[in-house]
């Protein structure tokens, strides 16, 4: 176990009963007494501990000694799709005196891999509660559920033990399981599946998709695709075609946009929904250069609504409501905070919302 780690721990257990004994901690971390010694020695030096004989008491300097109320929030990046959802924190964190954040930005590693961008989130959420956060918000690296792997249920087990209340926003764990914290998410598959729904009143038949494969929103928005084609009675063999991978992004080249377009008019596609809609302004300045109308050859929509509208033509979009999530998303964890029943979890998604431009009209010849 990491020193961030039982520090954590011994922050929250202090928090809880006002008070920490080395042999307690040393028997329920399975550490020795030294260690723990040195751990509260760190804790008394940061301010959050007060030394007494046998063990520390919980400082009045910290949150549970009258200060203000901190919120941990942990993020890939203040870049491209966060900034929205920090917003909604900020709404709700701005105005109260008693309530702070500290942010952290996971940031990848030079060679990113599940295993590697877990390890560093968990340190980066253990330094957060040794710090003295009363909750966390959290956006982890938690991948699709075909790349469940020992790492991943390592850490969904950590996330579910964490010592103080968080709630998940954009994700879930992949797992399913009962126990975790509560998550705050887009309905990425009722997204998709309006998008879908756009195109067919429209007229269109085969309407195709093209998303990355190695992400959470990525597996929603090709489920909703998938059962839209299937509810809608369309054309079942239009391709899924896969984008670039989330973790090793090297950027579309001109062979692998041609080869998409290949894809599409061998298939007679007419429809196409793309996820990220940064994909979608690549695809379509491409598909331009080569000679096919936007909207008149192939309508497109595009899934995220950051960039969609100042792309010629500005293209129709989904919107998730990521300011939405922010903000009920401090709501849940302050009555977690303030209110918590042990072993109450919620789950709650927000639909998001399909705004038309000029990317998308009737099939042509019809």
């Amino acid at each position: 176990m990491l020193a961030a780690e039982r520090r954590s721990r011994i922050i929250a257990q202090a928090r809880r009963s006002g008070a920490v004994r080395v042999t307690d901690i040393a028997s329920t971390l399975g550490v020795s007494e030294a260690t723990v010694r040195r751990d509260l020695d760190s804790l008394v030096a940061d301010g959050l501990l007060d030394k007494v004989y046998g063990g520390a008491t919980l400082s009045s300097a910290s949150p549970a000694g009258g200060a203000a109320i901190q919120l941990g929030v942990v993020i890939p990046a203040a870049t491209a799709y966060y900034p929205r959802l920090l917003d909604g924190i900020r709404d709700r964190t701005d105005s109260p005196d008693d309530l702070t954040v500290n942010l952290a930005l996971s940031r990848r590693p030079a060679d990113p891999t599940l295993e590697s961008i877990v390890a560093a989130e968990r340190e980066l959420i253990a330094g957060l509660i040794e710090s003295g956060v009363d909750g966390l918000l959290l956006l982890p690296a938690l991948g699709s559920r075909q790349q469940l792997n020992d790492a991943v249920r390592d850490y969904e087990a950590w996330l579910a033990g964490l010592p103080v209340p968080a709630v998940l926003m954009e994700r879930e764990l992949p797992s399913m399981f009962l126990a975790g914290p509560s998550t705050i998410r887009t309905a990425h598959e009722r997204g998709a599946a309006g998008a879908v729904r756009h195109l067919s009143e429209l007229g269109h038949r085969r309407i195709a998709l093209l998303a990355r494969t190695d992400t959470q929103t990525a597996e929603l928005v090709h489920s909703g695709w998938r059962q839209a084609i299937a509810e809608l009675d369309l054309p079942d063999d239009v391709p899924f075609l896969a984008g670039k991978s989330d973790l090793n992004w090297a950027g579309w080249t001109a062979s692998d946009l041609d080869a998409v377009l290949t894809q599409l008019r061998e298939q007679e596609v007419t429809g196409l929904l793309c996820h990220s809609d940064e994909d979608a302004l690549t695809f379509v300045r491409h598909a331009r250069s080569r000679g096919v109308a936007v909207p008149g050859d192939l309508s497109v929509v595009a899934y995220e609504d950051e960039l969609a509208a100042l792309a010629h033509p500005a293209l129709t979009a989904v919107a998730p409501p990521r300011r939405q999530v922010g903000q009920l998303a401090v709501r849940t964890l302050l009555g977690l905070i303030h209110n918590a029943v042990p072993g109450t979890v919620s789950h709650l998604t927000l639909d998001p919302q399909l705004t038309i431009r000029a990317s998308t009209t009737q099939p042509a010849g019809s």
